[in-house]
């Protein structure tokens, strides 16, 4: 009899953070393996780097699978529960934004073969998604607007309206894995009740009920216009690839990595703050990467602070596609949608998939 395993690929922004902290990573059923950063390992970083990043001439699906046997066996993994990965690089493929996601299902499938494999997918109203894409873009350093990020041809987001058209993503783990082994979750449903939904994949998993979950508020939440604004300003003084690769002037950049070089070559400082011994084999690059990084995170952190505030105590809204490509968009994910729910058995329209069609 195959061990059990189930693989949660996304999408980005359908309460996946919420999925992986609150219910895979607590339910005592579950072995859950995390995502590539949730363990600080090398080994289980490589075996999802294999799947989403080699070319077709590298890509070998048994070495693989012996890396991920290996991994289980290093870190003694309790194989009697159910085993589970949850992590949105593969629908988001190597850039986040979807490129080359087509060919990871059937890479999932030959690494896992040997596994009962049962296939979460999160979806959610492409119009919002793109909204809340756009959004987190934005928040992880992002420059461009909307437009150019999914139009310019070299944009990383060139990718991104395509890579929503869900209905052959789906049909295609159907047809790998088994229609049975496939369970489609909506945001929409999600976030009106997520116990609830949780206890429909304990179902689907067919695992026990996990009777300390509970109904919490929604983590990474969009911004407004202003804060979209605001951090697209803030965003323009730093180096953060792969998002931004370029900035108005590098001297913020130069001068972290100058403070944060000096402060490593302190024993005293490294005493005190035990964390800079993480980053004292850093390269120049790296340091500068590093400390730029974790700068603008905090100013994107307190500007988002701010705009949550407004969002609660003012009249202004999240962030919404702007109507001048809002037309387009749903003329190219309309047509999939009774497609959508003849394979799933959804009824998209009880979930307002349809309400900016009939606009």
């Amino acid at each position: 009899m195959k061990k059990q395993l189930f693989i949660h690929v996304g999408y980005h922004k359908t309460g996946t953070t919420w999925l992986q902290n609150e219910f895979f990573g607590k339910h005592p059923d579950i072995s859950y393996l995390g995502k590539t950063f949730r363990h600080p390992i090398y080994n289980f970083a490589q075996i999802f780097e294999d799947i989403i990043q080699l070319s077709d001439h590298i890509f070998n699906p048994e070495k693989t699978r012996e890396k991920f046997q290996q991994f289980l066996i290093d870190f003694k993994i309790d194989r009697n529960l159910i085993l589970g990965i949850s992590y949105e690089g593969f629908t988001g493929g190597n850039d986040w934004f979807g490129s080359y996601s087509t060919q990871i299902p059937t890479r999932l499938k030959n690494v896992f073969e040997e596994y009962d494999v049962k296939i979460l997918i999160g979806i959610r109203e492409q119009s919002k998604m793109l909204a809340s894409f756009y959004s987190e873009y934005i928040k992880n350093g992002g420059t461009n607007s909307l437009h150019r990020l999914i139009n310019h041809p070299r944009s990383t987001g060139r990718y991104l309206v395509d890579s929503l058209q869900y209905y052959p993503l789906i049909k295609k783990y159907q047809e790998l894995f088994g229609k049975s082994n496939v369970k489609v979750i909506t945001f929409e449903e999600f976030i009106e009740n997520p116990v609830l939904q949780a206890q429909s994949i304990e179902n689907f998993l067919n695992i026990g009920h996990y009777n300390k979950l509970r109904n919490t508020k929604p983590v990474n939440i969009s911004l407004s216009n202003f804060g979209i604004s605001l951090c697209r300003f803030k965003n323009c003084f730093f180096f953060m690839p792969p998002f931004n690769n370029n900035s108005i002037i590098s001297f913020p950049s130069t001068l972290l990595r100058i403070i944060l070089k000096t402060a490593i070559q302190s024993k005293l400082l490294k005493k005190m703050i035990p964390k800079l011994k993480l980053v004292e084999h850093y390269s120049d690059y790296q340091l500068e990467f590093f400390a730029t990084g974790r700068l603008s995170g905090l100013l994107t952190k307190y500007i988002s602070y701010i705009d949550s505030l407004l969002l609660k105590h003012t009249s202004i809204t999240k962030y919404s596609i702007p109507q001048s490509i809002l037309h387009d968009l749903l003329k190219t994910y309309g047509h999939s949608y009774k497609k959508i729910e003849n394979i799933t058995g959804l009824n998209l329209s009880e979930l307002n998939y349809y309400k900016n069609q009939q606009k």
